[in-house]
This record gives C-alpha cells, sequence and structure tokens, in this order.
C-alpha cells in the first residue's frame, strides 16, 4: 500500500512539472511579469501611434522575430515581445505563446483605432485614437470602455 502512495505521489509531481513546463516553466512567469509592468507603465498613446504608423505601410502580413525586431520602432522594440505580427488593419504585439498567450493588439475600426491588452483570460481595451489627425485626437487619446457586458443606467430602467 506503501509503494501505491509513493508511485502516485512520483507521477503526480511528475504530471505537475510536465504541466509547467508545458505552459513556459519559469521564464514563462519572468515574460508574464514583465508585461504586467507594461501594462501598467508604459505610454501606451506613444506605442499606438508608433504602430499605427508601420500599419498604414503594411501591406501584407509581416512577422518580426527574434533580430527583425529592430526592423520597428525602437520603442515597440524596446518593449522586448518575442514577436510582432502586423497586417494592413492590426498589429499585434505577442509577449508570450504556447499554452499562455499575452500581448497588445492594435485595431483599425471604421472611426478609430483601438489598443487591447489579453492574456488567454480575456480582453481588456486600453484607449482609442481617432483617425483624421496626424497624431490622433486634438485632446489625445481617448479612453473606451473594457470590454464587459455592462447595462447602461438608462437601458435597466425601462420596463
Amino acid at each position: 500500500m506503501k509503494i501505491a502512495f509513493k508511485i502516485i505521489g512520483v507521477l503526480l509531481v511528475l504530471a505537475v512539472g510536465a504541466i509547467f513546463v508545458l505552459l513556459g516553466g519559469p521564464q514563462s512567469l519572468m515574460f508574464r511579469r514583465h508585461f504586467d509592468r507594461l501594462v501598467k507603465t508604459n505610454n501606451h498613446e506613444a506605442v499606438a501611434q508608433a504602430a499605427i504608423a508601420v500599419i498604414q505601410g503594411t501591406t501584407n502580413q509581416t512577422l518580426f522575430m527574434n533580430d527583425r525586431l529592430t526592423n520597428l520602432p525602437p520603442l515597440i522594440a524596446m518593449m522586448k515581445p518575442r514577436y510582432v505580427s502586423v497586417s494592413p488593419d492590426h498589429m499585434v504585439i505577442e509577449f508570450h505563446g504556447g499554452f499562455d498567450h499575452f500581448g497588445f493588439r492594435i485595431n483599425d475600426r471604421d472611426t478609430n483605432w483601438e489598443m487591447s491588452w489579453y492574456t488567454e483570460e480575456g480582453r481588456r481595451s486600453l484607449l482609442s485614437v481617432g483617425k483624421g489627425e496626424p497624431n490622433g485626437p486634438a485632446n489625445g487619446s481617448q479612453p473606451i470602455r473594457s470590454e464587459t457586458n455592462q447595462t447602461s443606467s438608462a437601458a435597466g430602467s425601462r420596463r
């Protein structure tokens, strides 16, 4: 009986270790801490403006990795992403892939550009930059609501 418990214990430790390695191990935790700091402290408006300039000059899907990251604006390259994917209507700045994706996304919308951050748990809007002016709207970026199921007070009061 004791041998069976030892075998089960060893198998359990191996399974937890394998899952940790599949999720990226300690390196994944380092990347996530770096990303979390960027979400809190980065100049998102400046990153969005740099990304918009790259997107507007793109005619097809382009992937920047490793030494090609230096071909991006320094502001984006200094964020130290794993890779950056650019197409004519969006940019993805990815810090980790595999089973645990997280990064930033800049999308071309009808009337504005939207920058958001994402993880496996979901996505949150950071800001919106208006179109038609070289550096966005005259008053800078406009924060937009997070994409959650929120009901306005006016909608909630209808009977």
